[in-house]
């Protein structure tokens, strides 16, 4: 009984340990970003990448599509590229990762249980660029377990709307 109920605790803080998003940004200072209305998306990443299990070209233009839904709500309009005031384009890597988490009773610190979980942090970096000068005036990641097994699209929209959500910077 103990055992099920440790397992329980252990499994609702790994749980709790993958909620949320923290979101970084970055931009270039004193860019009026109101002067832009319109943007365009640069072709997704077409190839598997070989650290992301889940990753596909689908997923790609869903991730397209969920930017496309942020960047509109916000009242930017989609162009063609060579009129788009801004051009968009997202990058996706990963890094294997394994936890060993260690619990349960055993004699002062010896024995008890182990498990071992294997997944795979995903970044997802989305970088918006002024489409004329072909600066890069945002730059937006989080890393997240975003193309793994127990990981879906639901999780990849949260990490898209986390880092839109400092889309276009409060300037002060």
């Amino acid at each position: 009984m103990t055992r099920t109920i440790l397992g329980c605790l252990l499994a609702v803080a790994l749980f709790l340990g993958g909620c949320g998003v923290k979101a970084n940004t970055d931009f270039m200072p004193g860019t009026d970003f109101a002067k832009y209305r319109t943007f365009a998306q640069s072709p997704p990443p077409t190839e598997r990448v070989r650290s992301l299990p889940g990753y596909t070209e689908i997923v790609g233009q869903q991730i397209q599509q969920m930017i496309a839904s942020d960047l509109e709500g916000k009242g930017f309009a989609p162009a063609g590229t060579p009129a788009a005031d801004l051009l968009v384009a997202f990058s996706v890597s990963g890094q294997p990762r394994t936890d060993i988490v260690g619990y349960g009773g055993g004699f002062y610190g010896w024995g008890g249980d182990t498990v071992t979980q294997h997944y795979v942090v995903g970044r997802l970096v989305i970088d918006i660029f002024d489409n004329r000068d072909k600066k890069l005036l945002w730059h937006g990641w989080a890393d997240r377990e975003i193309f793994g097994d127990s990981a879906g699209m639901k999780t990849v929209e949260e990490v898209v709307q986390a880092i839109l959500k400092k889309f276009p910077p409060e300037q002060g």
